[in-house]
């Protein structure tokens, strides 16, 4: 029913006296009212959100590209600089849209496909866990402004949206699981003398900073009760290590999570001050002291 009908069905009711007949019209007034604004505080929140960072993507696409996981980098036909240089583009393009208030039940469909996508390729992190905020308010702002016609096609159709809305939640959550647990056969560092251990608890990485000599081999054990992703600073770009060869930047990158109870190794050839993080949670971070 729509907004003018709900009024005449209160204007139309016989036997109430009109002081009732005005209070329930000023109250649907009222409702309908501040609907409306909700909806349009939403899409304008969500619009200066895209736009903002479409923008910041584009200052650098390189350092938003680290929040891709491995597996989805390698999945890229282009290079990441380039593909974020696309998603920035689309993020400036919703956010356009939903700014001028133009087909936004359509904008807000597109939008909430890119969100999920995100969510799959990056995984749910500390930071990523924002977008699932995103996601529920893409849903909520594409469900208000649906076309009548759309909404009766809708409710025909509910077993089967119903359906899809589980597969997009079982990719998001197989996403999740990637980011912590696919292809981590990690290595068990053997022995030697030259090697160095650092542990990684739940506090952090311990002892930090470790002085080593240039040659020698640290080992990262993981005794947290979550993954660890040891890489070299900065992040998300891991450049600070100068040797290249890792899946986002430097070879000073473990490129997969670390299960707890396992271990990875990296052999420091170049002297230097080297910080370090967990890329999975960035505010666990260390230094590593290379001497000649």
């Amino acid at each position: 029913m729509s907004e003018g009908s709900e009024l005449d069905a209160v204007s139309d009711t016989k036997q109430t006296p009109p002081i009732f007949t005005f209070l329930k019209k000023r109250k649907l007034y009222t409702e309908l009212y501040m609907k409306r604004v909700s909806f349009h505080i939403l899409r304008v929140g969500l619009a200066i959100t895209f736009l903002w960072i479409g923008v910041l993507i584009l200052k650098n696409p390189e350092a938003w590209g680290g929040y891709l996981q491995p597996w989805a980098a390698g999945l890229l036909p282009i290079p990441i600089a380039q593909a974020m240089m696309g998603t920035a583009i689309l993020d400036i393009a919703i956010g356009a849209f939903l700014l001028i208030n133009l087909l936004p039940w359509l904008v807000a469909s597109v939008g909430a496909v890119h969100l999920a996508v995100i969510l799959i390729v990056s995984g749910i992190t500390d930071i990523t866990v924002r977008d699932i905020g995103l996601l529920a308010g893409m849903l909520a702002l594409m469900i208000d402004s649906l076309p009548p016609s759309t909404i009766n096609k809708i409710k025909k159709n509910m077993n089967k949206i119903f359906v899809v809305i589980i597969v997009i939640a079982i990719f998001i959550v197989g996403g999740y699981s990637l980011t912590n647990n696919k292809s981590e056969q990690v290595e068990t560092a053997k022995p030697f003398a030259e090697e160095k251990v650092i542990t990684y608890t739940d506090a952090g990485y311990s002892p930090s900073p470790l002085e080593i000599n240039i040659g020698d081999t640290v080992v990262f054990k993981n005794e947290s009760s979550q993954s660890m992703w040891p890489a070299s600073a900065m992040h998300p770009t891991h450049k600070d290590y100068p040797t290249t060869g890792g899946c986002i930047g430097s070879a000073f990158d473990a490129c997969k999570g670390v299960q707890q109870g396992d271990s990875w190794s990296f052999k420091f050839d170049v002297a230097g001050d080297w910080k370090y993080h967990d890329h999975l949670n960035p505010k666990k971070f260390g230094a590593i002291i290379v001497q000649q």
